[in-house]
């Protein structure tokens, strides 16, 4: 079974923050059910403008991220490619009525493998579960 995760749940697996204990029980119990793990490609890019605004805070430091990397590397996030997801993304963000589409490309992601899309982003939740019941928040689920 697979499951789609954003990067407000990636990085709450990668870097300690609010919410990272819940999450990292998640990833665990997934783990143990051998749940596999998908996201459009954008996470990588996500992912690391995230990490680069906590070194610009000072929240982490350079060094930090070798062991971080190696965990991500260690995910085995399968990458997925949507044919003419921007335009789908820019539809699905409008209806949400989302400023950014970043979001909706999860979304749309994870509509067309037919799995969940797990976020530990509650805004987004919020505006996506009542139409779209496959978008599951974390903590709901550990």
């Amino acid at each position: 079974m697979n499951v789609c995760v954003d990067a407000s749940l990636v990085v709450k697996w990668l870097v300690p923050e609010e919410g990272s204990e819940q999450a990292l029980r998640l990833y665990k119990k997934w783990c143990n059910e051998d749940m596999g793990f998908m996201a459009p490609a954008l996470l990588e890019y996500e992912i690391g403008s995230v990490l680069r605004q906590k070194i610009v805070r000072g929240l982490l430091q350079s060094e930090d991220l070798f062991p971080i990397f190696d965990f991500y590397g260690r995910l085995n996030i399968l990458m997925i490619h949507v044919v003419n997801l921007m335009p789908q993304a820019v539809a699905a963000a409008a209806s949400l009525n989302q400023s950014a589409i970043y979001d909706t490309s999860y979304l749309l992601t994870a509509r067309q493998q037919n799995i969940d899309f797990v976020t530990a982003d509650k805004r987004f939740y919020k505006a996506a579960h009542g139409i779209f019941s496959f978008v599951k928040f974390y903590q709901d689920l550990v």
